[in-house]
C-alpha cells in the first residue's frame, strides 16, 4: 500500500486509494498525524475526480480520524488550561508568599529596630547600673574607712581616758599629800620647811614624766609612727632617735596632730612651750619633708594605729 501510494505520487495519479489505506494503517497504529494527513490528501484527490463514491467511502475513516484529532486537540486544550490555572496558582502562590514575606520582612526590620532601641537603652541602662554601683562602691568604701577612724578614735579614746584618769589620780594624790603637808607646817608655823618643800617640787621633772607616760602610751597604739614618720623625708632629714627615746619635741608635735589636735595653741598648752615655738616646730618639719607644705599634716593623719 505505501509502495502503492509512492507510485501513485511519482505518476500523478491522484486516485487516493492507496493514501487511503496507508491513513487506516497509520490510524490503527496510532499515529494520528500521519493518518489525517494521509486521509486528507486522500479526500483531496477523491474530490478533484469528484469520486462521491470514493469520499462516502471514505467518511467513517475521515470521521474517526478526524474525532480522533479534535479530541486531542481538546485534550491538549485541556491540558493547557490545566497547565494555565496550575501556572496562574502557582503564580497566586509565589505572589502571596512573597506578598507575606515582604510584610514578614517589615515586621522583623520593626522589631530589629525595636531590638536595637531595647538594645541601646539596656546598654544605657547597665552603664548607670555600672556608674551607681560605682559609687556605691565609693560610698562603702568611705564608710568603711569612716568606721574604721571611728573604731580607731574609740579605741584611742579608751585608751587615753585610762592613761589621764591614772595619772589624773596621781597627781591629785600627790596634791592632797602636799596640802596636808603645808597646812600642817603652816599651822605650827614652820614656814621655813613650808618653803623648802615647795623648792623641792620639780615642775620640769613632773612634765617630763608627764611626756614619758604619754610617748610610752601613744607608741603602744601607733607602732608604726616613727618609721611611716621617717618615710615623708629622705635618709639625711630623717629623725634618729637615742636608743633611750620613745619620741622627741618634733615627733611628740605630730603625735598631737595624728590624734586630732591640730590647734597650736592647744598643743603649746599641752607641752609647755609658746605657740610661736611651735609654729617654728612644725614649719622646720613641714620644710625638710619632699612632701608639699599642704599635703604634709594629711599624710600624718593617714598613718594608721595597731
Amino acid at each position: 500500500m505505501i509502495l502503492a501510494a509512492i507510485n501513485d505520487l511519482k505518476s500523478s495519479i491522484k486516485e487516493g486509494v492507496a493514501l487511503y489505506w496507508v491513513a487506516n494503517y497509520c490510524y490503527q497504529q496510532g499515529d494520528l498525524e500521519r493518518a489525517h494527513h494521509y486521509i486528507s490528501e486522500a479526500r483531496a484527490a477523491a474530490a478533484f475526480f469528484n469520486a462521491r463514491q470514493r469520499l462516502v467511502q471514505m467518511a467513517p475513516l475521515s470521521s474517526l480520524i478526524d474525532g480522533q484529532k479534535i479530541a486531542l486537540a481538546e485534550s491538549q486544550r485541556q491540558h493547557a488550561r490545566t497547565y494555565a490555572w496550575a501556572a496562574a496558582l502557582l503564580t497566586s502562590l509565589v505572589l502571596s508568599f512573597a506578598c507575606l514575606s515582604y510584610v514578614q520582612l517589615r515586621r522583623l526590620r520593626k522589631a530589629g529596630a525595636l531590638l536595637a532601641a531595647s538594645n541601646h537603652e539596656l546598654h544605657e541602662n547597665n552603664d548607670k547600673l555600672l556608674l551607681l554601683n560605682t559609687k556605691q562602691q565609693q560610698l562603702n568604701q568611705q564608710l568603711r574607712e569612716l568606721s574604721q577612724g571611728l573604731n580607731e578614735a574609740n579605741h584611742l579614746k579608751e585608751e587615753y581616758i585610762g592613761y589621764y584618769f591614772n595619772n589624773t589620780a596621781r597627781y591629785i594624790d600627790k596634791l592632797e599629800s602636799l596640802k596636808k603637808k603645808l597646812s600642817t607646817m603652816l599651822t605650827t608655823k614652820q614656814v621655813a620647811t613650808a618653803q623648802r618643800l615647795v623648792e623641792e617640787i620639780d615642775i620640769k621633772s613632773g612634765r617630763t614624766n608627764l611626756f614619758k607616760g604619754f610617748d610610752t602610751v601613744f607608741v603602744q597604739l601607733f607602732p608604726n609612727f616613727v618609721p611611716e614618720f621617717n618615710a615623708l623625708f629622705t635618709e639625711a632629714d630623717r629623725i634618729h632617735l637615742a636608743e633611750t627615746q620613745l619620741l622627741n619635741t618634733e615627733l611628740r608635735i605630730f603625735a598631737l596632730i595624728r590624734l586630732g589636735i591640730t590647734d597650736s595653741e592647744q598643743i603649746s598648752r599641752i607641752l609647755g612651750y609658746s605657740i610661736h615655738t611651735v609654729y617654728a616646730y612644725k614649719t622646720r618639719v613641714k620644710n625638710r619633708s619632699f612632701l608639699p607644705n599642704e599635703a604634709f599634716e594629711a599624710r600624718v593623719l593617714a598613718i594608721q594605729a595597731y
